[in-house]
């Protein structure tokens, strides 16, 4: 799902981050990379799965059975997306090689999300 997560799109360009701190970071990341361009902020339907309300949510995935999307699922969408692919979403996500303290910026403005 996040296998979506951080889609390639454009590069940037987006509104100034609204949120502040590492979440503000972490808002700024996704629209640098490109995640908005298939990922919305604001539950409408993209390339990829929404953004809004995915932290903690329950994801359903095209091989099998359900999982909360939780920092390790967010951690392996990013760094693996094809490991697992969301329903309905097929698996057109590129990898991505974040630094941990990145992730945890993205993690923190996924969590403003809700």
């Amino acid at each position: 799902m996040l296998g979506v997560l951080l889609g390639a799109g454009c590069t940037g360009g987006g509104d100034p981050p609204t949120a502040t701190g590492d979440a503000g970071k972490g808002q700024a990341l996704v629209e640098i990379k490109g995640c908005v361009g298939c990922h919305s902020v604001d539950g409408s339907k993209g390339t990829g799965p929404t953004f809004a309300g995915l932290l903690g949510s329950t994801v359903e995935f095209e091989d099998g059975p359900n999982a909360i999307a939780d920092r390790d699922y967010i951690i392996q969408s990013i760094r693996k997306p094809e490991a697992r692919i969301v329903k309905g979403y097929g698996g057109n996500m590129n990898a991505y090689d974040l630094s941990n303290t990145e992730i945890d910026q993205i993690i923190a403005y996924l969590e403003t999300l809700k």
